[in-house]
């Protein structure tokens, strides 16, 4: 089992009823502390960490308004990179204010990455 939650998620006294405790559960770098001690996780014989780095929230937010994805709360000189699910670029440049705009040509999903952190965006 892999969980990706930094923090051990809270769990029921019989959430893990039928689920051997000796399987392995990978939990993010830095926080198998935290699960060897947490209700339900510290059971598990065999919790080790990841690779992994516990994931930071996005620092920025983004919507879209009138076909145009509005981005904001961007650091000055940060990189961004809109594209859709095919991977075609439909912007790549240096954000220097702290909303941006990119006009859509059409509806669909999106990826939306800042500083290198990523969120989708469905217009």
């Amino acid at each position: 089992m892999q969980v990706e939650a930094a923090t051990p998620p809270q769990v029921s006294g019989n959430t893990f009823n039928g689920v051997s405790k000796s399987i392995p559960v990978k939990v993010p770098k830095g926080s198998i502390d935290q699960y060897r001690t947490a209700f339900g996780w510290k059971d598990f014989a065999y919790l080790t960490e990841t690779g992994m780095d516990v994931q930071q929230p996005v620092s920025f937010n983004c919507y879209v308004e009138n076909g145009t994805i509005v981005i904001g709360g961007v650091k000055s000189e940060s990189r961004l990179v809109v594209s859709d699910l095919q991977g075609k670029q439909l912007c790549n440049r240096t954000v220097n204010s702290e909303t941006t705009r990119v006009e859509l040509a059409h509806r669909g999903v999106y990826m939306v990455s800042v500083g290198g952190k990523a969120v989708k965006v469905l217009y």
